[in-house]
């Protein structure tokens, strides 16, 4: 029932690694990732810091950039159709009344809705699947896959309906078309492509009886730019745009958080077209009220919490 490591020689390494990897770095499980297949090859890349040879622990992400190699020339025409059918499908439910609770709802009466969301309660099951006792940086994971649905609920409830928003599985079904040969990674809350650069989501847009893309998501709850990592994220966005160019409208990159994110919190050199889109609560009702309180109060169908499923094996 629902009630509501040591240090080495930096020379060394590159050398051995160069043609490989460009640069692996920690990242936040609430954004997509690049995971390494291969933690002894390792190297940890910060802006000012010593370069160290580091293992992946659990409950972390690495993330690496993709390589020239590893990309195909897309089929444009296959790439189209998965375009059509997601925008189809999403528009439909948009045009349903489906995201209808979230409109004009905002910070606790925005993220309350939620409590009755059938993609919300989906996503609840998977985050109890994943509550065993030890695990390391839960509440992080849980947080970015939660932060990223709510995000999809508010963007499919906006009243400005130009641009349709493609998430989860849609998303990665396109990213497979482009990188056919690598590994699907799932951690259980978020899925993503080996060694392959993967947006939150896509807006779509539909002109001419076409559907093309007009621009990428990335959701984000701390200060999106001014992590390292987003250098790799700005160079797949760009190699995204770049191989589905026919496909693609005017294309903007929309960072979707709880505080609007400019272009003074970008570094120079990752400078792109960008917008930011702010959700309608605030990060401080969402980490310190919400989460807390659905890991704590909600039940699952077997009857236990979060907190006390992971506190019961």
């Amino acid at each position: 029932m629902r009630n509501e490591g040591g240090e080495f020689d930096q020379n060394s390494v590159l050398e051995s690694y160069f043609e490989e990897l460009h640069a692996v770095q920690i990242g936040e499980p609430s954004e997509s990732f690049y995971p390494v297949q291969d933690e002894e090859n390792v190297v940890f890349l910060e802006p000012r810091r010593k370069k160290k040879r580091t293992k992946e622990r659990p409950g972390e992400v690495l993330f690496s950039r993709t390589s020239e190699t590893s990309r195909v020339e897309p089929d444009l025409d296959v790439i189209e159709g998965i375009l059509r059918d997601s925008f189809d499908a999403q528009s439909s439910l948009m045009a349903s009344g489906r995201f209808d609770a979230f409109k004009g709802k905002e910070d606790a009466a925005f993220l309350n809705a939620a409590w009755s969301d059938p993609s919300f309660l989906e996503l609840y099951d998977r985050i109890q699947a994943k509550a065993v006792p030890g695990m390391r940086d839960f509440g992080k994971q849980v947080r970015g896959a939660v932060f990223e649905r709510m995000s999809y609920l508010y963007l499919s409830s906006r009243e400005d309906k130009r641009s349709v928003p493609v998430f989860g599985e849609d998303m990665l079904h396109i990213m497979q078309e482009l990188h056919p040969d690598a590994n699907v990674i799932d951690n259980g809350l978020l899925q993503g492509l080996e060694g392959v650069y993967v947006p939150d989501g896509l807006f779509l847009t539909e002109f001419d009886n076409k559907v093309r893309i007009d621009g990428i998501i990335e959701c984000s709850l701390g200060w999106w730019g001014t992590k390292p990592k987003k250098s790799d994220q700005v160079y797949g966005m760009k190699m995204i745009l770049k191989d589905l160019d026919p496909l693609v409208f005017d294309p903007k990159v929309y960072i979707v958080s709880p505080r609007f994110v400019g272009l003074n919190d970008i570094p120079q050199d990752h400078r792109i077209d960008l917008e930011s889109i702010i959700v309608p609560f605030k990060q401080s009702t969402f980490v310190d009220g919400f989460i807390p309180s659905m890991l704590r109060d909600f039940r699952g169908a077997n009857g236990l919490t979060i907190n006390e499923q992971r506190h019961s094996r």
